[in-house]
């Protein structure tokens, strides 16, 4: 991409890539069909509609975006282990955690329903 991803650029990605559950939904029958996730990513791109973005732009803030989910995450464990709170900053959090907490595996029932609630109470 030329330019750095904006925050409204990157939940307008997410927005569109949620309406995609090949893309991530592991229980769905077409996440394995690599052509339909490459159409899947193409309609994701044109929509978006940015001069010189390319699917590997989208692919990769989407992956970068998975790892400051999971970071946010790990902040808000550090938080609720010292029984603070901590609320992410970043605009599409909430979207990203609707599409991929219910998917994440987790060691503790309580860290699930703990951050449940701080996203859903904010």
């Amino acid at each position: 991409m030329p330019n750095a991803w904006t925050e409204d650029d990157t939940e307008k990605l997410i927005a569109l890539y949620g309406q995609y559950q090949c893309l991530w939904n592991p229980f769905h029958p077409e996440f394995n069909n690599k052509s339909l996730r490459y159409e899947a990513y193409k309609k994701i791109k044109n929509s978006i509609n940015i001069p010189g973005l390319t699917i590997c732009d989208c692919i990769n803030r989407i992956a970068n975006v998975k790892k400051e989910y999971c970071y946010e995450l790990s902040k808000i464990a550090a938080a609720i282990s010292c029984e603070k709170l901590y609320v992410p900053k970043a605009k599409w959090f909430k979207r990203m955690h609707i599409l991929f907490f219910p998917y994440m595996s987790l060691s503790h029932n309580n860290f699930r329903k703990v951050c449940n609630k701080i996203v859903y109470e904010k």
